[in-house]
């Protein structure tokens, strides 16, 4: 699914401090693949950064051009990103960020799959 509706998540974190996600993305295929990882930058209020959970990574600069992509995984094979959200000092209580994260198989675009969580400053 290309909108996170099976993985949506959601949480609320105090002033500074930084919300952590880890989004998995599974190979359903029946071929071994790469997976290009696309996301939603931070912004001017919003620090956005994308691990790869495997070694640490920062990844940030490539999810958020023009895609990361992983390893090969083997069919039912899985893939996991960190992601940390961190609201700046200028973003006020209620202050939301939604944000999308879609892996794109390499073998074949039209198949796809998304994780989207959204991010509140208490």
């Amino acid at each position: 699914n290309t909108t996170g509706s099976d993985q949506s998540y959601e949480q609320t974190v105090a002033p500074g401090a930084t919300a952590t996600y880890h989004a998995r993305f599974y190979n359903d295929g029946n071929l071994a693949q790469s997976l290009r990882i696309t996301g939603t930058p931070g912004n001017s209020k919003w620090t956005v950064k994308y691990l790869d959970y495997s070694t640490g990574a920062d990844i940030t600069a490539a999810v958020t051009g023009a895609g990361w992509t992983t390893a090969s995984l083997s069919p039912g094979g899985a893939w996991r990103v960190k992601v940390l959200v961190t609201p700046g000092a200028s973003v006020g209580p209620g202050g939301v960020l939604p944000w999308l994260l879609t892996g794109t198989s390499t073998v074949d675009a039209t198949k796809k799959d998304a994780v989207k969580a959204t991010t509140t400053r208490e």
